[in-house]
């Protein structure tokens, strides 16, 4: 609980919700009533790491999914945050007490090898990173979820994720608020497809349409 007339630049926290929107809500409305609106909300731990970084469902579900809810401005948002863990996880808690950490499983393994969740990682973090400017953006059913970013150089950034596991959707993204023309560059995440380049689609009136698979994403930038 944040107290009243508590003072702070930045609160901190943990959150392993399959879905962190109500966790993150509920504590800028702590810090809003302490008076501490302005203050950055970082989240330093969350994931879903017993198991679950070598499919394509938890790559879209989890990870890319709370990207977008951490992204959208608002009392949604995240200002930083830490995927716990990278890497394989092996070691104590740090107390006399041993913890068997052999199921808590990283986006790299312990030999290298990158789990799917890598590359639903790699794709949110090129959409995400160098604290782009970000757009909120709404979408026609709860299956999927999207948001929009514009770097430094006025590139457009749209991700969209899919949720289904089985219907696919044809989209017609409107981004003709920021951008009405021009070639972009088409990447996908599913099951069978690890962050890889699949279209370089043409903006129409700041229109574009695809067709996005069953627990998949796509990234496009313009």
């Amino acid at each position: 609980m944040v107290h009243a007339g508590a003072s702070f630049d930045a609160m901190d926290v943990h959150n392993y919700d399959a879905d962190i929107t109500s966790y993150t809500e509920r504590m800028h409305g702590w810090m809003n009533q302490s008076g501490k609106a302005a203050a950055e909300l970082w989240l330093s731990e969350w994931g879903m790491y017993v198991g679950g970084y070598q499919s394509a469902s938890t790559g879209v579900n989890t990870v890319l999914n709370n990207l977008i809810r951490g992204a959208r401005p608002g009392h949604d948002h995240i200002d930083g945050s830490h995927l716990f863990t990278f890497y394989d996880w092996d070691g104590s808690n740090g107390g006399s007490q041993r913890v068997d950490w052999s199921n808590f499983q990283g986006l790299v393994g312990s030999t290298g090898t990158r789990l799917a969740s890598f590359y639903a990682f790699r794709m949110g973090i090129r959409t995400l990173n160098s604290c782009k400017t970000t757009y909120q953006s709404t979408t026609s059913d709860s299956h999927a979820l999207a948001i929009t970013t514009k770097d430094a150089e006025g590139t457009i950034y749209l991700m969209v994720t899919n949720s289904s596991k089985e219907s696919s959707y044809n989209v017609n993204a409107d981004l003709s608020a920021l951008i009405t023309s021009g070639n972009g560059t088409m990447w996908q995440f599913d099951a069978t497809h690890n962050d890889v380049i699949v279209d370089h689609p043409s903006l129409s009136n700041g229109h574009v349409t695809f067709t996005i698979p069953p627990t998949a994403a796509i990234l496009l930038t313009f």
